[in-house]
């Protein structure tokens, strides 16, 4: 599995492209004398049946790198500049088929079929996942399960929370339109430029005043574009974020409170908003009974120590939240954090490593789930 996760980590390709990746999955699964399927771009599904199984357990990894800077450790850095696996979607990979490879050779023992799901363009919307279900990959599946390594919690360590454990993500776009001019006669323009810096500050007090303080929320403008010069008022600009919740009534609202805001902030400049408020992935909702099964099962193969006491709730958002609207599932957090070997960046840093340690952890996890 670690070689596996090197070669992956080495060798990174971003959402819809991943077909090496596609390429070196299939070559593994067929090695343990599984057929994999093609699903989408690039995703595969593989079946291991179980005769007389009482019913049949999905298993999910993810594939896609993500558009960005590298800077693990020598020996393992990307070697396709500006693409990154700092997700961990490598080690999701290796994971799982270090499982398939476990459990294919003891079908004997299973009480349950398996489908392994090799799932493209997580990071992208609309995601690999909407192929899956079309595709008819939860038909039959009575529970869905999925890992995902976490660069805050110490390696080995467990997270399954109970309902709501990622948030929903969708993108706004905001474009503060203006009247141009001269700097040097700023009263002849409508200057979007400091109604645009208005429209940020209010967008960002949105959760700080109109959320309840205890309801889990944020809204970031994440980019800025305006101006080509130094010396010409422009006639508009563009802010763009993203706006999360993990409720599905408050991502209404937060879409009514960012329109609000942006409108009022531009008027009192002079200026007028136009936004563009496009949904992305829902709220990924882990199922009581399989949450519960998980974290049983997790103190039984890595000690009940290892499991945290409160799931993490976070608010990253998935496309396996289209999984669990189908059948009930689990989504888990599984700590790769190991200080003493310098290994304490989070997701998305450039610098985010695994302790490899949990590679065969993730793996027992995920053929236990199976078997339980």
């Amino acid at each position: 599995m670690a070689e596996v996760r090197a070669d992956l980590h080495r060798h990174p390709e971003p959402s819809f492209e991943e077909r090496r990746t596609s390429a070196l999955v299939r070559e593994r699964l067929q090695a343990v004398g599984l057929s994999p399927r093609p699903v989408g771009a690039t995703g595969l599904v593989a079946d291991l049946e179980v005769p007389r199984a009482a019913r049949r357990v999905l298993l999910r990894a993810d594939l896609d790198a993500l558009r960005m800077p590298d800077a693990c450790r020598p020996g393992l850095r990307s070697e396709s500049p500006g693409l990154a696996h700092a997700c961990g979607h490598d080690a999701h990979t290796a994971m799982l088929l270090g499982a398939a490879s476990l459990l294919a050779g003891r079908r004997d023992l299973l009480r349950s079929s398996v489908r392994f799901v090799f799932q493209h363009a997580e990071e992208s919307c609309p995601g690999g996942a909407v192929d899956f279900v079309r595709a008819g990959a939860l038909e039959g599946v009575s529970a869905a399960y999925a890992l995902h390594v976490i660069g805050d919690l110490d390696a080995g360590t467990v997270s399954v929370a109970d309902g709501a454990t990622m948030a929903s993500a969708d993108e706004f776009s905001v474009r503060v339109a203006g009247h141009g001019g001269h700097p040097a006669a700023p009263h002849l323009a409508a200057d979007p430029l400091p109604a645009a810096a208005a429209a940020i500050l209010a967008l960002h007090a949105i959760v700080s005043r109109r959320v309840d303080p205890f309801t889990p929320a944020a809204i970031s403008v994440c980019s800025v574009q305006g101006g080509t010069a130094f010396n010409v008022i422009p006639e508009s600009v563009e802010l763009r974020g993203t706006a999360r919740a993990l409720e599905a009534g408050l991502r209404d609202r937060l879409e009514e409170w960012i329109r609000e805001a942006a409108a009022s902030a531009a008027s009192a400049h002079g200026c007028r908003a136009e936004v563009d408020y496009r949904r992305g992935y829902p709220v990924t909702v882990n199922d009581p009974e399989e949450a519960a099964r998980t974290r049983e099962v997790a103190a039984s193969v890595l000690g009940p120590a290892s499991v945290l006491r409160e799931g993490r709730r976070v608010l990253g958002a998935e496309d396996f939240a289209y999984f669990a609207q189908k059948v009930p599932s689990a989504y888990a957090f599984l700590g790769v954090r190991n200080e003493r070997r310098g290994i304490v960046a989070p997701n998305h840093h450039p610098a985010f490593d695994v302790d490899e340690e949990v590679l065969p952890m993730g793996a027992a996890l995920l053929c236990a789930l199976a078997a339980s």
